[in-house]
Order: C-alpha cells, then structure tokens, then sequence
C-alpha cells in the first residue's frame, strides 16, 4: 500500500487515508516522461483486490484502465465487483459499471448495474463533481419485498411479493434527497403489521394484520436531514 501511495504521488494522486487494499494485484504498463512537465501513458490492472472504506467492505474487484497524465489525470475502464457490503448492512453483488475520471474534480460512473435485495439496480449515469452528485434516477427491478421490509426494520411490519422501484436522486449541501419515488408490485403479495396491541378498533390497522394485496403502489419523498414520508395504495 506504501509503495503504491509513493507511486501515485508522482502524479499528485492522493489515496483517502481510509481506504485499505487487503488483497489482490495491481498492475502497471506504459510509458513516463519525465522533463519540464511529467507525462505519462498507462494501462492499469487489477485483480481479485479487496478493500475496505471505513465500514463499507468490497471482495474480489476486478478493473482494465486506460490511463493517462498530462497536468491532470485522466482514467477510463471497466470494473466489476464481486460483492459489497456497504456500513449500513446494505448488500451489493455482481456490480459492473465503466468508471471515466475525467480530471481529478470530476469521476463518472457509466452503465453501474448490481444485484441488489433480491433483484437488479441499474443506474445510467452517476457523476461526481466539486458540487456534489448531479442528479440521478436509480431504477430497481424486481425487488423482493420482505428482504426489503426486513432490511428497513419497520417493528412489526412484513410482507411479500416483487416490486419495481424508481428513484429519482439529488443532493444538497447537506446530503441526498429523493423527490417523486415511484414504487409499484409486479405481482401479488401480503403485507402485515403484526406488533401486538396495535388494531384495536382501528379497521384499517386490523386489516393489516394480514392484508393479501392485487396491487400496490405508492410515492416516497426523502430528505437529506433523514424526514421521509411515504404514500401507499393497496388493493385486494
């Protein structure tokens, strides 16, 4: 890790002190010039690396970049990535995306898919910038609904069935927010809010005790300070 952070300082590239590379290989060819300026033509290989950021860990990554430096540095090339476990216990598997840095302020993930509860998140384009995330729409598919019930941890809530999600994405000063989310099932399932003591005389909360549903669909809205408020239509 020394040697690879002594290596890239020749060409002004900081590695974040929190990432760590565990495992894996890394491989470099190409052509440096060194004079007045430094210039350099390289391609970049890596692997089965293992890494982690902080608590987000990622197991046998895989990526071929074409790289070159001439006062900035520029990069691009597929990864792929066996799996991810992000800090808040999210799991990501087989993700592949083309990565293009395009000067050392601005990094663009392109085509970005990976399985994700059960089911496929795709994004088209993801893009960094000094001013944050540009704005995004991740769309999901097939998402298995009590894996992401259970993840959420709603005390008393589970369910089932398969649901299409799309997520319109952009960001603020002071995180993500999320405007206009669209959520719809794809075929039938049940939902049940089964904490004790909750129905009562409530009809609407008896019915959740175990509601069998044809179709469900609803709006989510979420703010970067952690606020949400989520819309659900059921039939059945």
């Amino acid at each position: 890790m020394q040697e690879l952070t002594n290596m890239l300082g020749v060409a002004q590239v900081e590695i974040p002190e929190a990432v760590r590379l565990t495992d894996g290989h890394i491989g470099l060819q190409g052509k440096i010039a060194i004079g007045e300026d430094i210039t350099a033509r390289m391609d970049v290989t890596g692997t089965d690396i293992d890494a982690s950021l902080l608590k987000s860990h990622a197991d046998d990554a895989n990526f071929s970049f074409s790289a070159t430096y001439d006062d900035t540095i520029s990069v691009t090339g597929p990864v792929s990535v066996e799996s991810v476990e992000l800090a808040g216990g999210v799991e990501m598997t087989d993700i592949k995306a083309d990565v293009q840095i395009i000067d050392t302020d601005t990094y663009r993930l392109n085509k970005l898919s990976a399985g994700l509860f059960g089911g496929q998140l795709r994004l088209n384009r993801l893009q960094y910038t000094d001013d944050g995330l540009e704005d995004a729409t991740l769309e999901m598919n097939g998402i298995d609904f009590s894996r992401l019930l259970e993840y959420a941890d709603f005390d008393g809530l589970k369910g089932s069935g398969l649901l299409d999600i799309s997520l319109p994405a952009s960001t603020d000063q002071t995180g993500v927010n999320i405007r206009n989310g669209l959520f719809r099932s794809t075929v039938p399932g049940s939902l049940a809010y089964t904490k004790e003591g909750i129905a009562g005389s409530n009809i609407g909360m008896q019915a959740l005790e175990n509601f069998q549903y044809k179709d469900l669909s609803g709006e989510i809205n979420y703010q970067s300070d952690g606020s949400y408020q989520l819309k659900i239509r059921l039939e059945g």
